[in-house]
């Protein structure tokens, strides 16, 4: 029989103390661990300097690893933010702003965080451009640089097209870096399916951003957030999304913003200008402001046309956005966007905007609160919060009110916003009260001047329950996450790669299939096993295919463990179709925490059929043994 892994047994001895509070410490606070050390093998890959003394755990929910860097002992901790004990202060109250990034790197020494980082392999499809632009802007508002990593290109799978980012996203971050004087930091990289990639209009390959960004990373790590000795790695981080930038900025017309903004962000000096202004001491918030607002030049803007499609029910008729807006409120004040069919809109007639919706008010019966301030443009910003009648949609949204109030602050300054909800209405009722239990309302909270639903029926846009913290105690338990990153070190301590590991940081639906150079994409809402590699051991070459979970309990249940062997057996069977012209074993595993007694208690119920068929159970033990403190057991069934 073909084996799991080179060994049968695994032993490992916790980190003591003494090992773990030499030099300098720097925690990496993640949502999973796994997403933790991802960031610190890029860190590794991109810094030669960066030489690993030790590696080691504190039970299996920590890992550690200790550094020589320039002759200095640097101690990095990986852990999941919510189950290893207390979070810093700081670290706690930024992640509780408007939403938490995959990891935000501390240090102890200092008692403060270096940065936030966002590592997503999403396709740069409609919301998910800029769901996940209220964790970098939180982290610039208490002047901590921000890293959002992503692929150049991805294949949009329901359209099947190949997306990239527009060049108004690149913009955005060096707009946000200039307005806080703080670096937010956008890294591209290349899919390593070639099929998923587009090369620039000379047949070349675009520039790996990871190179610049870690080594940027390192020196914050070495010399702090705020020193200068990390302006040169932060320059060549501009320089390669200024390059992205240049690629893409021809398909920017000049009327997408204000030609003062377009002429600076065409500069050929851009990276030079954006590091001179984060370290001199000139205000830069607006920045782009236009000089006098009621001369603005509307030619350079376009006409606003928010929505095309028809996607609103009003009176049994399907209606466009900008069909019913505009009927409702009148086509004679205007209103411009900043890039085709913006989700967001401007007007610089607020005070005719007040004198409409005082009219409708009166007319129609709709409750309205004038808040508006006549002296600044408003902003009427769209969103939806349910599918089907269900909230289901607040998380693509949530990063939107922010990312693009604050793209339109750069050219107008201080601004109104009307938060319109277009499927708050008669046809699609659900409670406003639970809507507030979702995150959206942090950004409500801090963006909204008004919240209102289509009607124009003004509601409270306050929410204390989104800012009361649900969670239990800090407590240090075991996740399954845990467990699947634990394995996942093991496979990398034997120098094997993984087609798959979910979750979270390898992508939902990327397998690499090995040994070929082609990739298996699995639909978002498929349900799928944790742990997918493949290993020439030299006497045979096997597929692997494993789930796992926290604690034996998880494979207890009859029903519950045969849904994870059908999820197993899915996948096997995929893989095997797609190989199928290559001689290749295909073996089933199954992985919890718990005890060699557990993992027997399996066997006999499988050999005795009731329950499917695996070909090994992994087990893992904690505890104060004699020779070690974590085992981890190969038993085949």
């Amino acid at each position: 029989m073909a084996s799991l892994l080179p060994k049968s047994t695994y032993t490992f001895k916790n980190l003591t103390e003494d090992e773990l509070n030499k030099g300098k410490i720097f925690e990496f606070y993640c949502d999973s661990m796994q997403e933790g050390l991802h960031i610190l093998r890029y860190l590794e890959e991109y810094n030669k300097n960066l030489i690993a003394i030790k590696r080691g755990y504190i039970g299996i929910s920590k890992f550690a690893t200790i550094y020589n860097i320039d002759g200095n002992i640097y101690t990095f901790v990986v852990s999941s933010y919510y189950h290893n004990g207390e979070l810093p202060r700081g670290v706690r109250r930024v992640i509780k702003k408007l939403d938490k990034p995959d990891v935000v790197i501390y240090s102890k020494e200092t008692d403060e965080i270096i940065c936030g980082i966002e590592n997503t392999e999403t396709a740069f499809v409609g919301n998910a451009t800029w769901q996940r632009q209220g964790r970098v802007i939180s982290f610039l508002k208490e002047e901590i640089p921000f890293i959002f990593i992503a692929y150049y290109t991805k294949r949009d799978k329901s359209q099947n097209t190949i997306r990239r980012p527009d060049s108004l996203f690149p913009l955005s971050f060096f707009a946000l870096t200039i307005s806080y004087k703080t670096p937010a930091v956008l890294c591209l990289y290349e899919h390593s399916d070639p099929m998923q990639n587009i090369l620039d209009k000379d047949g070349n390959h675009p520039i790996d951003m990871r190179v610049s960004t870690f080594q940027y990373v390192l020196s914050i790590i070495k010399y702090g957030k705020k020193s200068y000795n990390t302006l040169a790695d932060l320059k060549k981080c501009f320089a390669d999304m200024k390059a992205y930038y240049s690629e893409e900025s021809g398909k920017v017309k000049d009327k997408a913003l204000p030609s003062k903004t377009m002429n600076i962000l065409r500069s050929n000096n851009l990276e030079n200008e954006i590091i001179y202004r984060l370290t001199t001491n000139n205000s830069n918030f607006p920045f782009f402001i236009v000089d006098n607002i009621n001369e603005i030049n509307k030619s350079n803007l376009f006409k606003w046309n928010p929505v095309t499609r028809k996607d609103f029910i009003v009176n049994n008729k399907r209606v466009g956005i900008s069909d019913y807006l505009f009927n409702k409120i009148g086509n004679d004040i205007d209103f411009y966007e900043i890039e085709n069919n913006c989700p967001v809109g401007i007007t610089f007639q607020t005070n005719k905007l007040i004198d409409r919706l005082n009219e409708i008010k009166v007319r129609d019966d709709y409750f309205w609160d004038d808040s508006l301030d006549e002296t600044k443009p408003t902003l009427i910003t769209i969103i939806k919060l349910t599918k089907n009648g269900e909230l289901t949609l607040p998380d693509p949204y949530n990063g939107r009110i922010s990312a693009y109030v604050e793209l339109y602050k750069q050219s107008f300054g201080k601004v109104n916003n009307i938060i319109l909800l277009m499927d708050h209405s008669n046809e699609n009722e659900y409670n406003p009260d639970d809507a507030k239990g979702q995150k959206i309302f942090k950004s409500i909270n801090d963006y909204a001047t008004i919240l209102v639903d289509r009607d124009f029926n003004d509601f409270d846009k306050n929410c204390d329950i989104v800012n009361k913290d649900k969670r239990n105690k800090y407590e240090e338990t075991t996740t399954e996450d845990n467990v699947t990153c634990f394995f996942e070190t093991i496979l990398n301590y034997e120098k094997i790669v993984p087609s798959f590991i979910n979750p979270p940081c390898s992508s939902w639906s990327d397998l690499r299939l090995y040994p070929t150079s082609r990739f298996l994409y699995i639909d978002r809402n498929e349900e799928r096993p944790d742990i997918a590699y493949y290993w020439n051991n030299h006497t045979s070459i096997c597929y692997y295919v494993g789930e796992s979970k926290d604690y034996y309990t998880g494979f207890k249940k009859d029903i519950m463990y045969e849904k994870e062997i059908m999820k197993i057996n899915n996948l096997t069977n995929k893989i095997k179709e797609e190989l199928k012209d290559l001689k290749i074993e295909y073996k089933k595993f199954i992985l919890f925490k718990g005890t060699e007694k557990d993992a027997q208690l399996l066997i006999n119920d499988i050999k005795d059929g009731k329950k499917s068929r695996v070909d090994y159970i992994v087990v893992i033990e904690e505890g104060n043994f004699d020779n070690y403190d974590i085992k981890m057991s190969v038993l085949e069934v």
